[in-house]
């Protein structure tokens, strides 16, 4: 999994993409944390701040809460499946 996270954000590199919307209810069922998704990719959670930090993962930005904290991200776990096999 981790080398297809990292061919993925190699591809994305430089382009910026806008994979990003506001979510205002983090805590449905539907969405990941920083976290979960690493464990489903094989990588850090570091490693997925830096690819929603880039745009080069499919996220949600949490209303209010600073971009550079891990706690402002939300992943669809439908969008995150397409993102891995496309």
């Amino acid at each position: 999994m981790f080398a297809l996270v990292v061919r993925a954000f190699a591809q994305s590199y430089g382009e910026r993409r806008e994979n990003a919307r506001l979510v205002d209810w983090p805590d449905d069922p539907r969405l990941l944390s920083i976290t979960e998704v690493a464990a489903e990719l094989e990588t850090t959670p570091d490693e997925v701040l830096h690819l929603a930090q880039r745009d080069a993962i499919p996220h949600l930005i949490v209303e209010g809460i600073d971009r550079s904290s891990p706690e402002a991200y939300r992943f669809d776990r439908d969008e995150i499946s397409d993102w891995v096999i496309g």
